[in-house]
């Protein structure tokens, strides 16, 4: 955590984090004012790109336990190789045909 809130005064940014006792487990909440300047959102996701690639280095997840969305697919292809990530795209083709669950979240849709 010492060097994620590093990343959060380094960048400038509000985050505070909350944490899970005992598995190691913590949530940055970047708070971000929705009429903020271009240059803030930069750096919500310069500081998304270092946790994740921290939480890799690390042998965790990107996902933590809350999944992917529409925030965390380009995250999923440092952390799972092409063929994975078709086979998941194939298997939520087969599940959801219509694409109607979730559309556009966890996979691209464009992928295979």
């Amino acid at each position: 955590m010492e060097e994620t809130a590093a990343d959060v005064e380094e960048l400038g940014i509000i985050a505070p984090f909350l944490s899970h006792a005992g598995d190691g487990n913590f949530h940055a909440i970047v708070l971000v004012h929705p009429d903020d300047d271009h240059d803030l959102r930069r750096r919500q996701a310069v500081f998304n790109d270092r946790l994740v690639d921290r939480a890799l280095a690390m042998g965790g997840t990107c996902t933590g336990e809350h999944g992917v969305g529409h925030g965390k697919i380009a995250s999923l292809e440092k952390e799972h190789t092409a063929v994975t990530l078709d086979h998941m795209a194939l298997l939520k083709k087969a599940l959801d045909p219509r694409n109607i669950l979730n559309p556009g979240k966890v996979v691209r849709s464009d992928r295979k």
